[in-house]
């Protein structure tokens, strides 16, 4: 069979397999004989042939050749030249005739550049996304804290729904019955019709439940010389069968122990809230008859039945208002409805309190004006009116009357 060809790296080609060298740049034209050596012209025509030599006996490389990153440089400054050809070249540039150096479009090196950013900027955000701040963990911690504190809750709620449960009774159980099933699936135990089968789960299951002697018994029964495996397995299943048991048991009285205590707990802060309460309800009832503004509006007044008796049901209505709940589900549609109009009420005759105190002041201030006034009018009366005499009328008498009064004037 012929070996497969092998493939020679790029290095390996040979000059003869390599494309062929571009042609070399045509001569330069030369300069006229009358130019002075160690002028510029004369330096930049040696070069121009030195570089021609160069093409002609340097086989062309396999990578493009890197761009200069500057202009070679200028010979000394010297004398000008005297003369110089029409097609010849300036001094300060390359002949025009010489292959031009390619260079790297700057777009493309900014397109480039701008990739490579963006790239690492996506790798920037990963990292930060993995990057644990102070906030972030602070985040973490109370989540840990509230997944321990539901746990907990489960565990003494059901504890068989419990992470605890699962991984430290119920996971080795499982995989006990598993070990059983898979070292002794080659057992075939008789059934009641005579007919041999391959022993099932039923099978261990009565034997975990028999007693010790009994299942010795059935094992070296059913299965002869392998009733020492049967046995070994039945001993670990009961086993951790037990702890199983012993542990939900264990949850079951802590959480029983747990609730009563949780629940005396709530009682002692529900009397100590009860008590906090009326004690801070009798100091603010106690601050408010004691109000120099306003205490007297709430005490009774001796001697004003009908004002007292308005008082007490005002008292009543606000009581009652307080100590009931409209949001009750145990209430009628009817009951919550006269509910929430004794809240209405109360909350309008408190809002209404503060007004009718202020124009109650502005009558008090005003009957005390009208019985100033009034004073000052009686003390202007004659003493005279005091006997119940009408007082004397000191207008002149009209009509006849005042003719003859001013007749009888003018006679004496």
């Amino acid at each position: 069979m012929a070996e497969p060809a092998v493939i020679p790296p790029a290095s390996t080609i040979t000059p003869s397999t390599a494309a062929a060298p571009p042609a070399a740049p045509a001569a330069p034209v030369e300069p006229p004989t009358t130019a002075k050596p160690g002028t510029a012209k004369e330096s930049v025509f040696k070069s121009i042939r030195a570089k021609a030599e160069a093409a002609e006996n340097t086989p062309p490389p396999t990578t493009k050749p890197a761009t200069p990153s500057a202009e070679p440089p200028k010979p000394a400054a010297a004398a000008p030249a005297t003369a110089k050809p029409a097609d010849a070249p300036k001094d300060d540039e390359p002949p025009k005739d010489l292959p031009p150096e390619k260079k790297a479009s700057p777009w493309k090196l900014v397109k480039e550049k701008e990739a490579r950013i963006k790239e690492l900027e996506a790798k920037a955000a990963e990292l930060d996304k993995l990057k644990i701040t102070p906030e972030r963990q602070k985040q973490i911690d109370a989540l840990e804290a509230k997944a321990k504190a539901l746990e907990e809750e489960i565990r003494f709620a059901d504890y068989t729904k419990s992470d605890d449960y699962k991984e430290n009774y119920l996971k080795p159980y499982e995989q006990s019955w598993h070990r059983a099933l898979t070292d002794l699936n080659e057992l075939t135990v008789t059934g009641p019709d005579g007919q041999e089968r391959p022993i099932g789960e039923q099978d261990i299951l009565e034997l975990v439940n028999m007693p010790l002697q009994q299942a010795r018994a059935a094992a070296e029964e059913k299965f002869g010389v392998f009733a020492n495996d049967v046995m070994q397995h039945r001993k670990e299943i009961r086993q951790l069968a037990e702890k199983h048991n012993a542990a939900i048991e264990e949850a079951r009285t802590k959480g029983a122990e747990r609730d009563k205590l949780r629940q005396q707990e709530f009682e002692q802060r529900n009397a100590t809230m009860n008590t906090e309460i009326m004690d801070n309800w009798t100091k603010a009832n106690e601050k408010v008859l004691s109000h120099e503004k306003y205490g007297t509006y709430f005490k009774p007044v001796e001697g004003d039945q009908e004002g007292n008796q308005r008082l007490a049901k005002g008292f009543e209505l606000a009581d009652r208002a307080f100590s009931e709940n409209p949001r009750n589900p145990n209430l009628t549609p009817e009951q919550r409805a006269a509910i929430i109009d004794r809240h209405a009420a109360v909350r309008n005759r408190c809002a209404a309190f503060g007004r009718l105190v202020y124009q109650n002041t502005q009558a008090q201030a005003r009957i005390k004006e009208l019985e100033t006034q009034l004073g000052t009018y009686k003390q202007a009366e004659p003493a005279a009116a005091g006997s119940g005499a009408p007082p004397p009328n000191n207008e002149p008498p009209k009509g006849m009357k005042g003719i003859g009064a001013r007749l009888q004037k003018y006679a004496t």
